[in-house]
């Protein structure tokens, strides 16, 4: 378990995978953590299956992460993968000692 409630894994194997969390079927879920390789050119067809089963597996009508605002390569990814930014939580935290914020992005079901 990973001491999360309503999470599962979704994996590429060899590829990638994401961590759901929060899931509630037939509204939406979170995604809490991705894993890409390190070379992230042409992996848009394993991300796509991946949130496609995401999205047909718990009949979700979103699918939603919060990324902290200075995490630039996961802002990019999200935003690749078709997540619209959707809202903002100020000051949720600090890094490196300065305060940040997260963004909120989001995939509807089309």
């Amino acid at each position: 378990t990973l001491g999360m409630t309503n999470s599962a894994l979704f994996e590429a194997p060899g590829i990638s995978w994401i961590l759901l969390d929060g899931i509630t079927p037939g509204l939406s879920a979170y995604i809490h953590g991705v894993r890409l390789p390190k070379a992230t050119e042409n992996i848009d067809e394993p991300n796509e299956a991946l949130i496609n089963k995401i999205f047909d597996q718990y009949q979700l009508l979103a699918l939603n992460a919060t990324i902290p605002d200075h995490n630039t390569p996961a802002r990019r990814w999200v935003e690749s993968v078709g997540f619209e930014e959707t809202g903002l939580a100020p000051f949720t935290g600090t890094w490196r000692g300065v305060p940040h914020s997260h963004v909120l992005y989001s995939r509807f079901k089309e």
